[in-house]
Protein backbone atom coordinates (compact mmCIF):
# COMPACT_ATOMS: atom_id res chain seq x y z
CA UNK A 1 0.00 0.00 0.00
CA UNK A 2 1.31 3.70 -1.16
CA UNK A 3 0.95 7.23 -1.05
CA UNK A 4 2.32 10.52 -1.22
CA UNK A 5 1.60 14.10 -0.58
CA UNK A 6 2.90 15.75 -3.58
CA UNK A 7 0.07 18.67 -4.06
CA UNK A 8 0.97 18.87 -7.81
CA UNK A 9 0.33 15.47 -8.47
CA UNK A 10 -3.09 15.47 -5.87
CA UNK A 11 -4.19 18.57 -7.82
CA UNK A 12 -3.08 17.00 -11.86
CA UNK A 13 -5.64 14.66 -10.70
CA UNK A 14 -8.05 16.52 -9.64
CA UNK A 15 -8.05 18.43 -12.64
CA UNK A 16 -8.77 14.89 -14.42
CA UNK A 17 -11.26 14.48 -11.95
CA UNK A 18 -13.41 17.45 -12.40
CA UNK A 19 -13.05 16.73 -16.55
CA UNK A 20 -14.38 13.41 -16.70
CA UNK A 21 -18.08 12.81 -17.64
CA UNK A 22 -20.42 11.09 -15.19
CA UNK A 23 -20.37 7.10 -15.71
CA UNK A 24 -23.28 5.18 -16.96
CA UNK A 25 -23.16 2.62 -16.33
CA UNK A 26 -11.22 -11.86 -9.71
CA UNK A 27 -10.25 -13.92 -11.96
CA UNK A 28 -13.49 -15.54 -13.06
CA UNK A 29 -12.85 -18.99 -12.63
CA UNK A 30 -15.24 -21.36 -10.35
CA UNK A 31 -13.08 -20.68 -7.37
CA UNK A 32 -13.94 -17.07 -8.45
CA UNK A 33 -17.13 -17.79 -9.43
CA UNK A 34 -18.11 -18.59 -5.80
CA UNK A 35 -15.74 -15.63 -3.98
CA UNK A 36 -16.83 -13.30 -1.68
CA UNK A 37 -18.64 -10.25 -3.22
CA UNK A 38 -18.72 -6.84 -1.92
CA UNK A 39 -20.32 -6.65 1.21
CA UNK A 40 -18.54 -9.37 2.59
CA UNK A 41 -15.49 -9.34 5.26
CA UNK A 42 -12.61 -11.33 5.43
CA UNK A 43 -10.81 -11.68 8.52
CA UNK A 44 -6.71 -10.83 7.76
CA UNK A 45 -5.57 -11.33 10.96
CA UNK A 46 -8.49 -10.24 13.42
CA UNK A 47 -8.94 -7.28 10.87
CA UNK A 48 -12.15 -7.37 9.03
CA UNK A 49 -11.14 -6.38 5.49
CA UNK A 50 -13.99 -6.13 2.73
CA UNK A 51 -12.91 -8.92 0.26
CA UNK A 52 -12.22 -8.27 -3.58
CA UNK A 53 -14.37 -9.81 -5.55
CA UNK A 54 -12.66 -12.33 -7.85
CA UNK A 55 -12.55 -10.29 -10.85
CA UNK A 56 -12.50 -6.73 -11.40
CA UNK A 57 -12.55 -3.99 -14.53
CA UNK A 58 -14.04 -0.65 -16.41
CA UNK A 59 -16.25 1.79 -16.05
CA UNK A 60 -19.06 3.39 -18.55
CA UNK A 61 -19.17 6.86 -18.57
CA UNK A 62 -21.97 9.25 -20.43
CA UNK A 63 -19.68 11.34 -22.86
CA UNK A 64 -19.22 14.93 -22.49
CA UNK A 65 -21.36 17.19 -24.68
CA UNK A 66 -21.06 21.27 -25.29
CA UNK A 67 -23.44 23.64 -26.24
CA UNK A 68 -22.86 25.46 -29.43
CA UNK A 69 -24.83 27.84 -31.53
CA UNK A 70 -27.67 25.44 -32.63
CA UNK A 71 -28.54 24.39 -29.13
CA UNK A 72 -28.97 27.84 -28.17
CA UNK A 73 -32.84 28.56 -27.47
CA UNK A 74 -34.48 30.62 -30.50
CA UNK A 75 -35.66 33.71 -29.90
CA UNK A 76 -39.27 32.72 -30.05
CA UNK A 77 -38.75 30.52 -27.43
CA UNK A 78 -38.58 27.37 -29.07
CA UNK A 79 -35.64 25.46 -29.59
CA UNK A 80 -33.34 25.95 -32.68
CA UNK A 81 -33.32 23.34 -35.04
CA UNK A 82 -29.75 21.61 -34.82
CA UNK A 83 -27.80 22.03 -38.24
CA UNK A 84 -27.54 18.41 -39.59
CA UNK A 85 -24.22 20.07 -41.28
CA UNK A 86 -22.53 21.00 -37.79
CA UNK A 87 -24.11 18.07 -35.70
CA UNK A 88 -21.36 15.50 -34.99
CA UNK A 89 -21.47 12.04 -33.18
CA UNK A 90 -20.63 11.87 -29.45
CA UNK A 91 -17.16 10.44 -29.10
CA UNK A 92 -16.75 8.34 -25.91
CA UNK A 93 -14.55 9.77 -23.90
CA UNK A 94 -11.81 7.08 -22.11
CA UNK A 95 -12.07 7.30 -18.08
CA UNK A 96 -8.73 7.58 -16.39
CA UNK A 97 -6.41 4.30 -15.57
CA UNK A 98 -5.99 0.95 -17.35
CA UNK A 99 -8.18 0.36 -20.15
CA UNK A 100 -10.20 -2.83 -20.65
CA UNK A 101 -11.15 -3.13 -23.89
CA UNK A 102 -14.47 -5.52 -24.22
CA UNK A 103 -18.14 -5.29 -22.48
CA UNK A 104 -21.30 -7.73 -22.82
CA UNK A 105 -24.04 -5.93 -23.98
CA UNK A 106 -26.26 -8.69 -23.02
CA UNK A 107 -26.73 -9.64 -19.02
CA UNK A 108 -29.24 -11.76 -17.63
CA UNK A 109 -32.10 -9.72 -15.55
CA UNK A 110 -30.80 -8.82 -12.49
CA UNK A 111 -26.97 -8.67 -12.93
CA UNK A 112 -24.88 -5.54 -12.15
CA UNK A 113 -21.41 -4.60 -12.35
CA UNK A 114 -19.31 -5.06 -9.07
CA UNK A 115 -15.61 -5.61 -9.42
CA UNK A 116 -12.58 -4.56 -11.98
CA UNK A 117 -9.35 -5.11 -11.37
CA UNK A 118 -6.08 -4.61 -13.59
CA UNK A 119 -1.99 -5.22 -13.96
CA UNK A 120 -1.71 -8.44 -12.98
CA UNK A 121 0.86 -10.78 -14.27
CA UNK A 122 -1.57 -13.27 -14.89
CA UNK A 123 -4.77 -11.08 -15.73
CA UNK A 124 -4.27 -7.86 -17.15
CA UNK A 125 -7.57 -7.14 -17.02
CA UNK A 126 -10.97 -8.61 -15.40
CA UNK A 127 -14.38 -7.41 -14.66
CA UNK A 128 -17.24 -9.20 -12.67
CA UNK A 129 -20.99 -9.36 -12.22
CA UNK A 130 -23.22 -10.35 -9.65
CA UNK A 131 -26.96 -10.18 -8.59
CA UNK A 132 -28.11 -8.42 -5.01
CA UNK A 133 -24.96 -6.96 -4.28
CA UNK A 134 -25.66 -5.38 -1.11
CA UNK A 135 -27.04 -8.51 0.26
CA UNK A 136 -24.36 -11.25 1.74
CA UNK A 137 -23.57 -13.63 -0.60
CA UNK A 138 -24.35 -16.84 0.05
CA UNK A 139 -22.49 -20.23 -1.72
CA UNK A 140 -23.75 -20.67 -5.38
CA UNK A 141 -24.84 -16.66 -5.56
CA UNK A 142 -25.02 -16.16 -9.19
CA UNK A 143 -21.83 -14.47 -10.58
CA UNK A 144 -20.31 -13.33 -14.39
CA UNK A 145 -16.69 -13.23 -14.73
CA UNK A 146 -14.55 -12.32 -17.80
CA UNK A 147 -11.02 -11.56 -18.72
CA UNK A 148 -8.10 -11.71 -20.39
CA UNK A 149 -6.97 -15.15 -20.24
CA UNK A 150 -2.81 -15.76 -20.10
CA UNK A 151 -3.23 -19.50 -21.22
CA UNK A 152 -5.02 -20.62 -24.34
CA UNK A 153 -7.68 -23.56 -23.49
CA UNK A 154 -7.10 -27.17 -22.90
CA UNK A 155 -8.15 -28.61 -26.11
CA UNK A 156 -8.44 -31.71 -24.64
CA UNK A 157 -11.64 -30.46 -21.92
CA UNK A 158 -15.29 -29.02 -23.38
CA UNK A 159 -17.01 -28.88 -26.61
CA UNK A 160 -15.75 -26.76 -29.55
CA UNK A 161 -18.10 -23.66 -30.36
CA UNK A 162 -18.72 -21.36 -32.20
CA UNK A 163 -18.29 -17.29 -31.01
CA UNK A 164 -19.67 -14.95 -33.81
CA UNK A 165 -17.52 -16.85 -36.78
CA UNK A 166 -14.70 -17.76 -34.01
CA UNK A 167 -14.11 -20.89 -32.49
CA UNK A 168 -14.32 -21.62 -29.15
CA UNK A 169 -13.96 -23.87 -25.90
CA UNK A 170 -16.43 -24.76 -23.39
CA UNK A 171 -16.94 -25.99 -20.34
CA UNK A 172 -19.79 -26.64 -17.79
CA UNK A 173 -19.14 -28.07 -14.53
CA UNK A 174 -21.24 -28.91 -11.53
CA UNK A 175 -21.36 -26.66 -8.29
CA UNK A 176 -22.04 -26.35 -5.05
CA UNK A 177 -25.41 -25.05 -5.65
CA UNK A 178 -26.54 -28.06 -8.66
CA UNK A 179 -25.08 -29.65 -12.09
CA UNK A 180 -25.17 -26.91 -15.10
CA UNK A 181 -25.09 -24.18 -13.00
CA UNK A 182 -21.50 -23.05 -13.81
CA UNK A 183 -20.25 -22.50 -17.73
CA UNK A 184 -17.01 -21.01 -18.94
CA UNK A 185 -16.28 -20.31 -23.03
CA UNK A 186 -12.64 -19.17 -24.21
CA UNK A 187 -12.45 -17.77 -27.13
CA UNK A 188 -10.25 -14.89 -29.19
CA UNK A 189 -11.60 -11.93 -29.15
CA UNK A 190 -9.87 -9.14 -31.74
CA UNK A 191 -6.82 -11.54 -31.30
CA UNK A 192 -6.92 -11.60 -27.66
CA UNK A 193 -7.71 -14.68 -25.75
CA UNK A 194 -10.66 -14.41 -23.31
CA UNK A 195 -13.12 -16.12 -20.77
CA UNK A 196 -16.47 -15.76 -20.09
CA UNK A 197 -17.46 -18.00 -17.09
CA UNK A 198 -21.01 -17.95 -15.61
CA UNK A 199 -22.03 -19.47 -12.26
CA UNK A 200 -24.93 -19.87 -9.83
CA UNK A 201 -27.77 -20.18 -13.01
CA UNK A 202 -29.74 -22.38 -14.31
CA UNK A 203 -28.44 -23.80 -17.78
CA UNK A 204 -25.80 -21.51 -17.77
CA UNK A 205 -24.30 -22.83 -20.72
CA UNK A 206 -26.74 -21.15 -22.97
CA UNK A 207 -26.90 -17.84 -20.95
CA UNK A 208 -22.90 -17.51 -20.99
CA UNK A 209 -22.80 -18.43 -24.65
CA UNK A 210 -25.16 -16.05 -25.33
CA UNK A 211 -23.35 -12.79 -23.18
CA UNK A 212 -20.35 -14.08 -25.03
CA UNK A 213 -21.32 -13.45 -28.69
CA UNK A 214 -23.25 -9.88 -27.02
CA UNK A 215 -19.15 -8.94 -26.50
CA UNK A 216 -18.41 -5.71 -28.19
CA UNK A 217 -15.41 -3.04 -27.48
CA UNK A 218 -15.38 -0.38 -24.93
CA UNK A 219 -14.58 2.57 -25.38
CA UNK A 220 -14.77 4.15 -21.93
CA UNK A 221 -14.19 1.27 -19.35
CA UNK A 222 -10.97 1.05 -17.33
CA UNK A 223 -9.74 0.80 -13.66
CA UNK A 224 -8.46 3.56 -12.10
CA UNK A 225 -4.57 2.42 -11.14
CA UNK A 226 -4.07 6.23 -10.65
CA UNK A 227 -5.64 6.13 -7.67
CA UNK A 228 -3.76 5.01 -5.17
CA UNK A 229 -0.13 3.58 -6.39
CA UNK A 230 3.38 3.20 -4.36
CA UNK A 231 6.25 5.18 -4.13
CA UNK A 232 9.00 3.67 -2.52
CA UNK A 233 8.93 -0.22 -1.68
CA UNK A 234 11.70 -2.54 -0.18
CA UNK A 235 14.17 -3.65 -2.90
CA UNK A 236 12.71 -6.83 -4.89
CA UNK A 237 9.04 -5.93 -4.12
CA UNK A 238 6.92 -4.77 -7.43
CA UNK A 239 3.49 -3.02 -7.96
CA UNK A 240 1.27 -6.08 -8.96
CA UNK A 241 -2.97 -5.56 -9.10
CA UNK A 242 -4.83 -3.02 -8.73
CA UNK A 243 -8.52 -3.52 -7.53
CA UNK A 244 -12.06 -2.31 -7.38
CA UNK A 245 -15.24 -3.95 -5.59
CA UNK A 246 -18.47 -2.19 -4.27
CA UNK A 247 -21.88 -2.66 -4.30
CA UNK A 248 -22.73 1.32 -5.32
CA UNK A 249 -20.48 4.18 -5.86
CA UNK A 250 -20.21 5.51 -2.59
CA UNK A 251 -19.29 2.13 -0.85
CA UNK A 252 -16.46 0.81 -2.77
CA UNK A 253 -13.01 -0.89 -1.45
CA UNK A 254 -10.14 -0.31 -3.89
CA UNK A 255 -6.64 -2.07 -2.96
CA UNK A 256 -3.26 -2.51 -4.66
CA UNK A 257 -0.61 -4.74 -4.12
CA UNK A 258 3.12 -5.17 -4.40
CA UNK A 259 5.38 -8.96 -4.64
CA UNK A 260 7.93 -10.47 -3.75
CA UNK A 261 8.34 -13.98 -4.69
CA UNK A 262 8.20 -16.37 -1.93
CA UNK A 263 6.79 -13.56 0.37
CA UNK A 264 2.81 -12.38 1.36
CA UNK A 265 3.76 -8.80 -0.50
CA UNK A 266 2.14 -5.69 1.43
CA UNK A 267 -1.43 -4.45 0.53
CA UNK A 268 -2.71 -1.10 0.44
CA UNK A 269 -6.61 -0.18 0.56
CA UNK A 270 -8.29 2.82 0.53
CA UNK A 271 -12.73 2.50 1.81
CA UNK A 272 -14.74 4.81 3.08
CA UNK A 273 -15.55 2.46 5.44
CA UNK A 274 -13.68 2.47 9.47
CA UNK A 275 -11.69 -0.64 10.31
CA UNK A 276 -13.69 -3.68 11.79
CA UNK A 277 -11.90 -5.58 14.66
CA UNK A 278 -12.62 -9.46 14.53
CA UNK A 279 -11.91 -10.74 18.06
CA UNK A 280 -11.72 -13.86 19.90
CA UNK A 281 -10.24 -15.81 22.61
CA UNK A 282 -6.90 -16.38 20.89
CA UNK A 283 -6.93 -13.42 19.54
CA UNK A 284 -4.32 -10.76 20.07
CA UNK A 285 -4.23 -7.28 19.19
CA UNK A 286 -1.86 -4.16 20.18
CA UNK A 287 -2.10 -0.88 18.79
CA UNK A 288 0.20 1.62 19.00
CA UNK A 289 -0.07 5.54 17.96
CA UNK A 290 1.37 6.39 15.03
CA UNK A 291 1.78 9.93 12.95
CA UNK A 292 1.46 8.48 8.87
CA UNK A 293 1.37 10.87 6.38
CA UNK A 294 1.18 14.14 8.73
CA UNK A 295 -2.00 12.52 9.96
CA UNK A 296 -2.71 10.81 13.35
CA UNK A 297 -3.34 7.35 12.91
CA UNK A 298 -2.56 3.84 14.34
CA UNK A 299 -0.06 0.73 14.24
CA UNK A 300 -1.94 -2.77 14.09
CA UNK A 301 -0.45 -6.12 15.10
CA UNK A 302 -2.33 -9.04 15.39
CA UNK A 303 -1.63 -12.58 16.24
CA UNK A 304 -3.43 -16.02 16.95
CA UNK A 305 -5.30 -15.70 14.41
CA UNK A 306 -4.12 -16.66 10.82
CA UNK A 307 -2.76 -15.40 9.09
CA UNK A 308 -1.09 -12.96 11.21
CA UNK A 309 -1.06 -9.43 10.46
CA UNK A 310 0.67 -5.41 10.86
CA UNK A 311 0.00 -2.57 9.71
CA UNK A 312 -1.05 0.68 10.00
CA UNK A 313 -4.38 2.69 9.48
CA UNK A 314 -5.52 6.48 8.99
CA UNK A 315 -8.28 8.20 7.80
CA UNK A 316 -6.91 10.63 5.52
CA UNK A 317 -7.74 13.98 5.49
CA UNK A 318 -10.77 13.64 2.46
CA UNK A 319 -12.17 11.34 4.67
CA UNK A 320 -11.53 7.99 3.13
CA UNK A 321 -9.92 5.15 5.21
CA UNK A 322 -6.53 3.82 4.35
CA UNK A 323 -4.83 0.36 5.40
CA UNK A 324 -1.14 -0.82 4.58
CA UNK A 325 -0.60 -3.96 6.13
CA UNK A 326 1.76 -6.80 4.91
CA UNK A 327 5.58 -7.07 4.08
CA UNK A 328 8.57 -6.40 6.81
CA UNK A 329 6.52 -4.11 9.55
CA UNK A 330 10.06 -2.11 9.77
CA UNK A 331 8.93 -0.80 5.82
CA UNK A 332 5.45 -0.57 6.16
CA UNK A 333 5.49 3.48 7.66
CA UNK A 334 7.73 4.45 5.01
CA UNK A 335 5.81 2.61 2.23
CA UNK A 336 2.28 3.98 3.48
CA UNK A 337 4.00 7.90 3.93
CA UNK A 338 5.14 7.52 0.13
CA UNK A 339 2.10 6.22 -1.55
CA UNK A 340 0.70 8.34 -4.35
CA UNK A 341 -3.06 8.66 -3.68
CA UNK A 342 -5.27 10.99 -5.96
CA UNK A 343 -8.93 12.18 -6.18
CA UNK A 344 -11.55 9.01 -6.44
CA UNK A 345 -11.95 8.39 -9.95
CA UNK A 346 -15.46 8.44 -11.23
CA UNK A 347 -17.03 4.96 -9.91
CA UNK A 348 -21.06 5.03 -11.24
CA UNK A 349 -20.58 1.60 -13.03
CA UNK A 350 -20.83 -0.27 -9.42
CA UNK A 351 -23.97 -1.61 -9.20
CA UNK A 352 -25.09 -0.98 -13.15
CA UNK A 353 -25.56 -3.43 -15.73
Amino acid sequence: MSDTTEDLIKAAFQRLADQAPDVRGIEADLRAAEAPARGQWVRWGGLAVAAAAAVTAITVPSVLTGRGPSDTPAASGTAAEPNPATVRPATPVREPGLAIPYRPEWLPDGFVEVGRSGGGAQSPWARSWTVNPAQSPSPGAPTLGFRHSPLPPDTEQGEVIDVNGVQGRLIERATSSGPNRYAEVTWTQSGELVVMSLSGVNDAKAAVLRIARSVKPDPVAAVPTEVLSFGWLPEGMVSDLTQVTGDRPDNYTLLRTATLVGDEGITAMLSPDAPAWSDGPTIKRTEVPVTVRGLPGTSFSVSGAPPSASGVVVRLSDRRWLYVFGGPDKDIIRVTNELRIAPLAPMAWIGKR
